[in-house]
């Protein structure tokens, strides 16, 4: 068996121009072990997304960002990519690695620098995140449009008049879900969050960002916020719904946003706020630079939920 894996090496090395992989995140490198047929299923200007058959979906991406669906390659890379086609087959085990025969292009897979976010600690001088919502309310309204999540989530937290330009069905949705998750109301909350899956455009539907920041903030704040804990089985119950209402991708991150992990922006900018010394240029910038309106999206879910359950 070992000289017909290494006739298959010496082949690939004659044929393929081969890369490794700069980072791993970890629940890629989970899916890739168990997944060997893959197709290229869509693409953006930051990467490229590889759906497994018969499920999983991974992210090859330049960007050096981290994620637990990314593959950080060199940015260079990224022209033998190009004119792949939507459902383009790719090959895969740990011997050989990626394999795009269309491009002749081999990506080895190097777990030596797999990524998962280290676990939360509050800084020297403890925490201050009820105070730091209160200075993300006005951040969140100034760096937001009306009518996206992030403003008018912080329209209802603030509970402020309508003036006409909100959008009425979003507010109702959200007072709801504010009032389900202050009161601890399972059917008024789980009511309401269904309506948000799939609610919005793109890849990662808004309301879904919305709703993966609120899992991300329980899974990795439950410690330090005790009360917290008691929405862990309400967010698993969403997980079917996820998989029935939405994209692949928002249910993947939805998944993994319920085991503590996500973007490291999202992990950065979280955690700032939850630390004592939090400054504009920790949160908004990272937030920004996630997807189109994704990282508002999911800080604003972080926020709302803090938000209802504070003291």
């Amino acid at each position: 068996m070992s000289d017909i894996i290494t006739d298959t090496m010496e082949n690939i090395n004659n044929q393929m121009n081969e890369f490794s992989t700069i980072n791993l995140g970890w629940r890629a490198f989970q899916i890739l072990k168990n997944t060997s047929h893959w197709v290229v299923w869509g693409n953006t200007s930051k990467g490229l997304f590889l759906k497994g058959k018969p499920e999983g979906l991974i992210f090859l991406s330049y960007e050096n960002f981290r994620g637990p669906l990314t593959v950080n390659l060199a940015q260079d890379i990224f022209h033998y990519l190009e004119g792949l086609e939507i459902g383009s087959t790719v090959d895969f085990n740990l011997d050989t690695g990626l394999i795009f025969e269309k491009t002749n292009l081999r990506l080895i897979i190097d777990n030596q620098f797999l990524w998962q976010p280290e676990p939360f600690i509050p800084a020297s001088g403890g925490m201050n995140i009820w105070n730091n919502l209160n200075v993300l309310t006005g951040w969140l309204k100034a760096a937001t449009p009306t009518g996206s999540f992030g403003h008018t989530s912080s329209f209802v937290v603030s509970e402020e008049t309508s003036n006409g330009k909100e959008q009425t069905r979003l507010i109702l949705i959200l007072r709801d879900l504010f009032e389900g998750l202050k009161e601890y109301n399972f059917q008024r909350f789980y009511q309401s969050a269904q309506k948000l899956i799939g609610l919005g455009a793109g890849l990662t539907p808004s309301g879904d960002d919305f709703l993966a920041g609120m899992g991300l903030a329980i899974a990795r704040y439950s410690k330090e916020v005790p009360i917290l804990k008691r929405c862990i089985p309400w967010f698993d119950a969403l997980i079917p719904l996820f998989k029935e209402r939405t994209t692949i991708l928002s249910s993947e991150l939805f998944k993994v946003s319920l085991l503590g992990s996500a973007d490291e922006r999202l992990i950065g900018a979280f955690d700032a706020v939850m630390r004592i010394n939090m400054t504009k240029e920790d949160v908004i910038p990272a937030i920004s630079s996630w997807g189109s309106s994704s990282g508002f999206d999911a800080l604003s879910g972080f926020y709302f939920l803090m938000k209802a359950i504070q003291p």
